[in-house]
């Protein structure tokens, strides 16, 4: 039997070890792998089942999120359909408003306008009152003037009228004086005579 082992040389060994090296490192590779998996399947399963949970935990989370996300864009976008609506109507209210004070701007205008002329009428006729009420003063200062002038005449009239009556009074008492002389002069002269 001695006699069937073939010898190898130096340069064969390395070509059968590596093939056998090889054939014994995947073994032990697979030996390993089959413990370790066994070893670890009821490790890991625990933990794949609550990453599991959290997974599915996160993700209801997310889904709320994604609803309520929903929900508020939503609204948002009635919100901004009400606003563009609300823009809308203060646009035509912006116009009807534009129109509006243009109208009252051109009313104010030719209200202004209005009150100036009146202004400057009414300063007219005020100028004409003060020269009326001067004219009045004028007037009345003359009438006054002619009054006392008239009631200066009136009472000389009456003061002369009053001498006159007294000097025709005086002029019969001397005539009557003179008369009452005169007869009895002449009474003297008829005695003499």
């Amino acid at each position: 039997m001695r006699g069937d082992f073939v010898m190898l040389s130096p340069f064969d060994t390395p070509l059968v070890l590596g093939p056998l090296a090889f054939v014994a490192g995947y073994v032990v590779a697979k030996v390993g792998a089959l413990l370790t998996r066994r070893a670890k399947v009821p490790l890991e399963e625990p933990d794949r089942d609550r990453r599991m949970r959290s997974m599915d935990a996160e993700l209801r989370v997310a889904q709320k999120k994604l609803e309520e996300a929903t929900l508020e864009l939503d609204q948002r976008e009635l919100r901004v359909a009400e606003l563009h609506a609300e823009i809308e109507a203060l646009r035509e209210t912006q116009v009807d408003v534009s129109s509006e004070t243009q109208s009252l701007r051109e009313q104010l205008r030719d209200e202004c306008e209005k009150t100036q002329r009146l202004r400057t009428e009414l300063s007219d006729r005020a100028e004409q009152g003060i020269r009326a009420q001067v004219k009045l003063r004028d007037v009345e200062t003359e009438l006054s003037l002619a009054q006392a002038g008239s009631d200066a005449v009136q009472d000389e009239i009456d003061r002369l009228a009053a001498e006159r009556d007294e000097l025709t009074s005086r002029l019969q008492a001397l005539r009557q004086h003179a008369s009452r002389a005169d007869d009895k002069d002449a009474g003297d002269f008829a005695l003499d005579c």
